[in-house]
């Protein structure tokens, strides 16, 4: 992968200091030890990710959990037996600068892109994950899911949980107040360490994270404070100010609109993002699912967008963590990992398969889609009509639909397993539909009204391959006792 960023990086980063490797390896049992994985070949510089491989290698469901900042992976300590004895393979990952990956010492030396091109080498370059369950929250979202839109076939869900995709655009999302007050007291306290080794009441990230898990409402269910002992494991990797410049950093590095309320807006990520947005997730057709805490001030209405523009949100049972603010993973934790599985459960992973042409067919396409354990099949076929209009429209459906029933037959199905019809017409018209329509009756005339598929009609100013003026696609779905049938015959 080329980096995004040749500028090098500064001063070594600072290692972790023997007590903070100590209580983390205490007090994050649920992780286990870190692997650790280089990114030397980025940016110059031997930068060590933290990251946990847990569970089974083969398991059919891979699921990566991202945090955001200040937290690391230690966020999703309760979530991880849960999941585990699902047989799931869980892959986590502490951002650079954070947890128990290494920390660049200065504050220049984080950036978004960097950040993203970390993350991508990890997934992609090192561990080669496929089929993933995304669960994204935080800064976890906002560099993870450019990973997505760079990778898209890599995923097999997503889980949107507390985090956007921002383009420096108030038209398109308004950042939050809460965001913003966050940012300006990150600048004004720079987030300093009691000087005590971290954790005391003075510490602004302890504090931080010890009021960021619930809401303000009394703890109730899965709902609690975080004891004492959990406040010093999350800043354990924060033992003093030098371990600290990318904590500092992120605040500053959100991308916001000219008319951020902190006066330093920031037009860096924007743009990319956007592209993330027109090119990925606006047509993004894999489950999308978001939970958000309903407590959260910081991602409030950020979950909206998602369900309005992205495809893949329709249908999904959206949800929110009751009581939970920024940091649902520790507010709500029982909650949200009951979300994921029922996700999992209600979106069984699909094998695709294309159907080669017989020969002499003229088809566009043929894709014939099992959902293992559900035992159904579903089969889409498309058949291309040439441009023209008269007698030449009505042949040329009529042959596209015997191609089509000819494929059908071959794959196992038949004309009444025929679910849904969708036909595109270049320019449409009255006369064209009504040519269309009439090829379409011959064909289906032998099945009674009842068996007989709906029918959409599209007007389109283009088909993918030219000359073409009308694509009609067929979706079937044969039940798997109707397939035992048809194989015995």
């Amino acid at each position: 992968m080329a980096a995004l960023c040749t500028a090098p990086l500064g001063p070594a980063p600072p290692r972790h200091p023997p007590r903070a490797v100590a209580l983390a390896q205490e007090l994050a049992r649920p992780c286990g030890d870190p692997r650790r994985a280089p990114t030397g070949s980025l940016f110059g510089t031997d930068v060590r990710i933290a990251y946990y491989d847990l569970g089974p290698k083969d398991a059919v469901e891979t699921l990566l959990l991202t945090h955001g900042e200040p937290s690391w992976s230690y966020l999703y300590r309760h979530m991880i037996p849960p999941l585990l004895a699902k047989g799931h393979r869980l892959l986590l990952f502490d951002q650079v600068g954070f947890g128990r990956s290494d920390k660049p010492a200065r504050e220049q030396d984080y950036s978004y892109e960097r950040h993203v091109a970390w993350g991508e080498d990890l997934l992609i370059n090192h561990l080669d994950l496929h089929n993933v369950t995304g669960v994204f929250q935080d800064w976890g979202g906002l560099l993870g899911l450019r990973v997505v839109a760079a990778h898209p076939d890599r995923f097999r869900r997503l889980v949107i949980a507390n985090t956007f995709m921002p383009v420096c655009d108030d038209s398109f999302f308004e950042v939050s107040d809460g965001f913003y007050g966050w940012k300006r007291l990150a600048a004004r306290s720079q987030l300093q360490s009691d000087g005590e080794g971290g954790g005391g009441e003075h510490d602004m990230l302890a504090n931080l994270m010890g009021g960021a898990g619930t809401g303000l409402r009394l703890p109730q269910g899965d709902l609690r404070l975080i004891s004492a002992e959990e406040r010093l494991a999350y800043i354990a990797p924060f033992p003093s100010d030098e371990y600290r410049a990318g904590a500092r950093r992120f605040p500053e590095l959100v991308p916001t609109s000219p008319s951020d309320p902190t006066g330093r807006p920031q037009p860096l990520g924007g743009e990319e993002n956007r592209r993330a947005w027109t090119e990925c997730f606006d047509v993004f057709q894999k489950p999308v699912i978001t939970a958000f805490g309903d407590e959260d001030t910081v991602m409030a209405g950020a979950e909206k967008i998602w369900q309005e523009r992205c495809p893949g949100c329709r249908g999904q049972a959206h949800t929110y963590i009751k009581g939970a603010n920024h940091f649902l993973q520790d507010g709500g934790a029982a909650q949200l990992t009951d979300v994921i599985l029922n996700f999992i459960a209600a979106n069984p992973p699909v094998h695709k398969e294309f159907i080669e042409p017989l020969p002499g067919m003229g088809f566009s396409g043929a894709v014939k889609f099992t959902v293992p354990g559900t035992g159904v099949t579903q089969i889409t076929v498309s058949g291309a009509v040439g441009e023209g209009g008269g007698a030449k429209l009505e042949q040329g459906a009529e042959a596209a639909l015997a191609s089509l029933t000819k494929t059908l037959r071959a794959a196992g199905a038949s004309l009444a397993d025929i679910v849904k019809i969708n036909t595109y017409i270049v320019d449409m018209d009255e006369a064209k539909v009504g040519l269309v329509a009439k090829a379409m009756h011959k064909t289906f005339r032998h099945l009674p009204d009842t068996q007989r598929a709906a029918s959409t009609w599209v007007g389109v100013t283009s088909l993918v391959s030219p000359g073409l003026g009308v694509e009609i696609e067929c979706t079937a779905i044969i039940p798997e006792q109707k397939q035992k049938q048809k194989t015995k015959l």
